[in-house]
């Protein structure tokens, strides 16, 4: 008989971690659920390697992450071996796009033939950073430890933004609104992560039937929610709602960032009949 296997792929700010204080504390009795019916929890966010393994090491989490709104894929060396466990804290990193400095010296190229006004994370420091996001300095510092994306703080028109997305697609880039800053990345996004997961687990796993569950709050998760079974619309303060286009099974949260993430997959995990 088949078993059924719940997989959680959550985008972070916003989402699990609360939009002004980043603090998850109002999603902990969830999390620990989920721990103990050993259902893994993915990160799936536009933060950087070294920003997520931070927060995992916190949450006492072990499993794969997807980086830079879908950029690139780090599994635990060992994870998906015959144990099913990570044999060392060491990682394994698939990117799909891109390096850095590719994306950022076309940036800086376009700007300067344009000239167009944004920053991106490159032109800033790291008490910039900090004080746009409210991170400290040395948060910020990893923030700015980039693979394949690029933030941008956009400080032009939006008849000028429509003129830079039109580029960005004549050159295969494109670019996605997250919860405080404009995204630049090739042409990947956070349903690729999911899918090239969710095979590996399919070929480790044969036996199981992986259900997908999908968090997220803005416009950059819009892929990521289309893209799972289950899928839950975090209430966003500063806004638009994400709207899916298609999608049967959809949560939408009455409560913001961390409080609709517990109250969200309290149902889900109920549905189940998972304690």
């Amino acid at each position: 008989m088949t078993k059924q296997q719940l997989l959680v792929f959550t985008d972070l700010d916003g989402t699990l971690l609360d939009h002004d204080t980043y603090d998850w504390q109002a999603a902990a009795p969830a999390l620990s659920r989920l721990a103990q019916a050993e259902i893994p929890v993915i990160f799936n966010s536009s933060k950087t390697q070294a920003e997520i393994y931070n927060l995992r090491q916190t949450l006492s989490n072990r499993h794969p992450f997807i980086v830079e709104n879908g950029g690139a894929v780090c599994v635990p060396e060992g994870y998906f071996s015959a144990s099913g466990l990570p044999s060392s804290d060491s990682l394994k990193v698939t990117c799909f796009g891109r390096h850095y400095t590719e994306l950022t010296d076309i940036l800086k190229q376009i700007r300067a033939e344009h000239g167009w006004k944004f920053r991106g994370f490159q032109d800033l420091s790291d008490e910039s950073v900090a004080a746009l996001t409210g991170l400290s300095v040395a948060q910020a510092s990893r923030a700015r430890q980039r693979a394949c994306s690029e933030p941008l703080v956009w400080e032009d028109s939006e008849e000028a933004l429509n003129t830079f997305t039109e580029q960005l697609e004549a050159l295969k880039l494109r670019i996605v609104r997250g919860g405080r800053f404009f995204h630049v990345m090739d042409q990947f996004d956070k349903a690729e992560g999911i899918m090239w997961l969710k095979n590996h687990y399919k070929t480790r796993w044969p036996d199981r039937e992986f259900i997908c569950v999908g968090l997220g709050d803005g416009p950059n998760d819009q892929r990521m929610l289309e893209s799972v079974d289950i899928a839950v619309v975090i209430k966003a303060p500063h806004q638009t709602p994400v709207k899916l286009n298609t999608h049967a099974d959809v949560i939408h949260t009455t409560e913001y960032g961390p409080k609709g993430w517990q109250t969200a997959m309290t149902q889900v995990l109920a549905r189940y009949d998972i304690p």
